[in-house]
C-alpha cells in the first residue's frame, strides 16, 4: 500500500477488500469450511472442528486490531478525482471553493478527454 500510484482511496479499497475476505472467511468458517487454508487438506474429522475453532477465534482477533488500526474512511467524496465524468462527481465537489468547482466543470465537459480516458478507447 506504498508507491508512486497510491493515495487514500486505493489504500482504502485494499483495505475494504480484506475486510470483505474476512466476512467471506468467518461465514465459510461458520460452515466448516477450511478450504482458505491450503494446509488443512490432511486433517481428520476429529480435528477438524478444532481447526475451525481457532481460526474463528484468530478471524475475530484479526478483524478487531484492523478495526482498531484502520478505521473506516468515506472516500466517496473523492470519487470526483477517480472519475470526473461520473453521473455523481458533481455533487461529491460542492465543499470546494468556487474557482476549482469552475475548473472541474471545465474538465468534465472536456469530450477530448472524456473520450481518451474511454474504456472504449483503450
Amino acid at each position: 500500500m506504498q508507491g508512486r500510484n497510491e493515495n487514500i482511496s486505493t489504500c482504502s479499497d485494499k483495505l475494504q477488500g480484506f475486510i470483505k475476505k474476512f466476512e467471506l472467511w468467518q461465514k465459510e468458517l461458520q460452515k466448516g469450511c477450511l478450504e482458505m487454508y491450503q494446509r488443512t487438506n490432511h486433517i481428520t474429522i476429529e480435528n477438524k472442528q478444532l481447526i475451525v475453532d481457532l481460526a474463528q477465534q484468530h478471524l475475530s482477533m484479526l478483524q478487531q486490531k484492523f478495526d482498531q488500526y484502520f478505521y473506516s474512511i468515506n472516500t466517496e467524496q473523492y470519487d470526483w478525482i477517480r472519475n470526473p465524468f461520473a453521473t455523481n462527481a458533481i455533487n461529491s465537489t460542492e465543499a470546494l471553493p468556487l474557482q476549482i468547482r469552475e475548473e472541474f466543470t471545465d474538465l468534465k465537459n472536456d469530450m477530448t478527454l472524456k473520450n481518451y480516458t474511454s474504456p472504449k478507447f483503450h
